[in-house]
């Protein structure tokens, strides 16, 4: 009986976690610079935002929401072209983190264990937006960064995935130089809350999201009509446009 008692506590106190919605206590835009298929040559662009509240954090690009209402001045408009996703670090609860993305018209999800970063503190600094910064460099999913962070901003969150060094994370890079964040504008006059938005979205694994966006670069056309319900297109014989390549998709994280 007291298992079964703790056991719906443990569940209870999930629940609880879940439900609350948080405030953000600072609003931090990064410019993200990146690639998305192998060979591209010239970087996508986007300002991505990070709300960083009392319990969890909300890190995203691409998507109008209602709840960012008063950190819009900050975001630059994502094009269409740009990827779009959130994620939700130490969501549903501390340690875990959830990831959506819109592929084609697709929404995907997944839920997992944020892995606990081997940061090595290295001599160094930098000034950053105004704030000075140290070194440090940690491998995540496969792939080494390169961070600067600040000690005068006390969150241990950063942009993307990466998080747990002893103060905020205002640049990034990762080894191959294909993926990189800066910090650009930091506020905390705004305090949106951080509602949570992933009802509409099918769950998958890291590994199958990944399959998912290869299959889209490998055909993007004809991911698009598919999801769309609309029979296999060949746009050669329907446009005679023969400027369609199939790419190769490029990934921040290894799974």
């Amino acid at each position: 009986m007291r298992h079964v008692i703790s056991a719906i506590l443990c569940l209870w106190a999930i629940a609880s976690f879940a439900q609350i919605e948080d405030t953000a206590l600072v609003c931090v835009v990064y410019k993200a610079k990146y690639v998305e298929y192998e060979g591209q040559a010239q970087k996508e662009e986007c300002d991505q935002v990070l709300n960083i509240g009392q319990h969890y954090s909300k890190y995203f690009c691409g998507q109008k929401s209602a709840t960012q209402r008063e950190a819009l001045s900050y975001l630059t408009k994502c094009s269409t072209g740009h990827r779009k996703f959130t994620i939700y670090k130490n969501y549903p609860q501390e340690g875990k983190l959830i990831y959506t993305e819109f592929v084609g018209s697709n929404k995907f999800k997944y839920e997992e264990e944020m892995e606990i970063i081997d940061w090595q503190l290295l001599e160094g600094d930098s000034t950053v937006a105004g704030y000075r910064c140290n070194k440090a460099t940690g491998t995540l999913h496969g792939n080494k960064w390169t961070a600067w962070y600040t000690l005068d901003i006390p969150y241990s969150d950063g942009p993307w995935k990466l998080s747990g060094l002893p103060g905020l994370i205002m640049a990034a890079s990762d080894a191959s130089g294909l993926f990189t964040y800066e910090c650009i504008e930091i506020s905390t006059s705004t305090n949106p809350p951080l509602k949570v938005n992933v009802n509409l979205f099918q769950q998958c694994t890291p590994k199958e999201l990944q399959e998912q966006r290869t299959l889209y670069w490998k055909d993007q056309a004809n991911y698009v009509a598919q999801s769309a319900g609309i029979p296999h297109l060949d746009m050669n014989k329907a446009t005679g446009d023969m400027s369609q390549k199939s790419l190769k998709a490029v990934f921040e994280e290894e799974y």
